[in-house]
């Protein structure tokens, strides 16, 4: 009987974790915990750029992630150093890697970008490449959310996670 018993609480806290979900807020909240500091870009030591805040949405489209960065630039000039705000937001693929226990975005893609004030962003011209490039780099190599092995609970749902999807919201664990 109480082997009958045992079985029963195990299949029913089995499916108790057959799905977990992490929030927009969340990923919202390990972003801007991570980029919250000055990034210098490779190419040129006189352009700079500091995320002020990054915003999350989850599934507006299918399967899609959506990052929009607010940062302030600064540029280095001989003259007079330039300062602007900037704001860009991005769609891509958030994919889990499960060596790790994070998640990542692969095929970011630009889809507005904007300067503040506006008679900058003729003058931001030539280094708006090399700013998304700085902004794609940071988001496609800084992980949107990492799994926190130290906690048992997720510890235990990294190991079983295979994959993740896009809902309206929220990011679910797909489990082996």
């Amino acid at each position: 009987m109480k082997f009958i018993f045992l079985l029963l609480a195990m299949l029913y806290l089995g499916g108790c974790v057959s799905q977990y979900s992490i929030s927009e807020q969340q990923v919202t909240n390990y972003l801007n915990d991570k980029l919250a500091k000055q990034h210098q870009a490779k190419d040129s030591s006189a352009l700079s750029m500091g995320f002020r805040s990054v915003t999350v949405t989850l599934g507006s489209k299918p399967g899609v992630m959506a990052v929009t960065a607010a940062a302030e630039i600064k540029v280095a000039t001989p003259i007079l150093p330039l300062r602007a705000d900037l704001q860009a937001e991005f769609e891509a693929k958030p994919v889990y890697d499960k060596s790790s226990h994070s998640i990542f975005l692969r095929d970011l893609q630009l889809v507005q970008f904007k300067a503040t004030p506006a008679k900058l962003q003729k003058l931001l011209g030539n280094v708006s490449p090399q700013l998304v490039d700085l902004a794609r780099t940071l988001l496609e190599n800084q992980p949107v959310y990492e799994l926190n092995t130290h906690n048992s609970v997720q510890a235990k749902l990294a190991e079983m996670t295979r994959a993740i999807k896009v809902e309206p919201g929220k990011l679910v664990l797909e489990f082996e």
